[in-house]
């Protein structure tokens, strides 16, 4: 397969992002993604979420690449490919010893109140935090959200293409920063919102549509 030049991609959020957390993506968004994607533009979804869940809730979306666990995890060209060092299992199991292991398999997920209990069990030369609103993850050092949609774009095969992101969350700044253009939402937080080329008048997956018809006006 031959890499691709010149093409158009998009990495969105999942939760308050495309839909509010817990729910599924409107009639809507659904319909504004699959135009995009008539006209070429790849898209892939990039999320927090544990591997199982977010390839269930994005299934119906039929994206080009999944990108999970905030990095972590990557499903694209029918290849699944994990970013955890070796050693990992040994760091996870630690932090597990102490907190609830959730449907996650490499990143440790914990409330945001819960951090400062971890702080004194995470290894900062192995592992790193990443906040996420009102939650916190703990990952592998050196994987992040930008790391995995990277991962994803050369499973796609995909040479220099254009790169889009949404998102919602602290988590989404490291994809902010490697794209061309960054969408944040009307519930976003103001650390998005500063570095963002458009910043929707709606939030969730109202502002996604808003920002999509605006920025890819082909598709209407």
């Amino acid at each position: 397969m031959t890499a691709t030049q010149n093409t158009s991609v998009i990495a969105i959020d999942f939760d308050g992002t495309l839909a509010l957390p817990g729910q599924m993506v409107s009639t809507r968004v659904h319909a504004a993604l699959s135009r995009i994607r008539e006209i070429g533009v790849r898209v892939v979804i990039v999320t927090g979420r544990c591997f199982a869940e977010a390839e269930r809730m994005s299934r119906a979306l039929s994206p080009d690449g999944l990108v999970a666990e905030n990095g972590a995890l990557v499903l694209a060209s029918g290849r699944r490919v994990s970013l955890a060092p070796p050693e990992w299992e040994r760091v996870r199991g630690t932090l597990l010893a102490h907190f609830p292991a959730g449907c996650e398999e490499i990143i440790v997920s914990i409330s945001r109140e819960e951090l400062g209990r971890a702080e004194g069990l995470i290894d900062r030369s192995l592992a790193s935090v990443e906040l996420n609103k009102d939650r916190a993850m703990i990952l592998p050092r050196g994987v992040d959200k930008a790391r995995g949609f990277s991962a994803c774009l050369e499973l796609l095969k995909l040479r220099s293409p254009r790169l889009y992101c949404v998102g919602d969350g602290e988590n989404d700044l490291s994809l902010f920063r490697m794209c061309d253009v960054r969408v944040a939402l009307e519930n976003s937080v103001e650390s998005l919102k500063a570095i963002a080329n458009y910043v929707s008048a709606k939030p969730n997956g109202e502002g996604v549509a808003e920002a999509l018809a605006a920025l890819f006006p082909d598709w209407r």
